[in-house]
């Protein structure tokens, strides 16, 4: 018996079909994964893949066993494949709609989640703009976690002050997502930079 397992998320909006379809048996995916964190029990023989948005992140899926979507995935996405990029506004409203989500998650991640699993399902874009987001506000925490860190800001007037950096420890990763996109982190190309 094997699951039919289809990893719909490099589908473009709009168009039918699978991107891609990956086979595995019940007794490979047990052996891999152990009975614990399978995605589908042994009674149900038809799987239809949902990658789990955290599970490549740095912080991963915190739901661990107790997630519904899919931890079997080795690989981020099929070797291979290139993506639509979708229109401006349809970029546009995904970050807007992931970054409002991103500010709720500390209060509820479990919703987040599913929100952001439901925005992500559609759009390939949306989940690669999730996953380098997360992975920026991941890298920020553990930069903030080797201490306080302090940057000299010069401002328009020309008088340094001293101003905390956005990367301490006390600060939560909201605040830290909202300071690059308020631009007190300068970012290039996707990257952060620090002044």
């Amino acid at each position: 018996m094997a699951a039919d397992c289809r990893d719909t998320s490099d589908s473009i909006p709009g168009q039918s079909g699978t991107a891609s379809q990956r086979d595995f048996t019940v007794e490979q995916l047990a052996a891999a994964f152990g009975s614990t964190s399978m995605p589908f029990t042994d009674s149900v023989a038809v799987h239809h893949c949902r990658p789990c948005v955290l599970l490549h992140t740095q912080r991963g899926c915190g739901r661990g066993a107790d997630c519904p979507y899919c931890h079997v995935h080795l690989e981020r996405h099929d070797p291979g494949t290139q993506p639509h990029r979708p229109r401006k506004s349809l970029r546009s409203r995904v970050k807007r709609e992931i970054q409002e989500l991103l500010e709720r998650f500390d209060m509820s991640p479990s919703r987040v989640h599913d929100e952001w699993q439901g925005i992500v399902e559609s759009c390939p874009y949306a989940r690669n703009f999730l996953s380098g987001l997360l992975e920026r506000a991941d890298a920020a925490r553990y930069r903030g976690t080797r201490g306080r860190q302090q940057r000299a800001a010069i401002p328009k007037g020309g008088v340094p002050q001293r101003v905390e950096d956005a990367t301490s420890s006390d600060r939560s990763t909201t605040a830290q997502i909202e300071s690059v996109l308020s631009g007190q982190v300068p970012i290039q190309n996707g990257m952060v930079f620090r002044l």
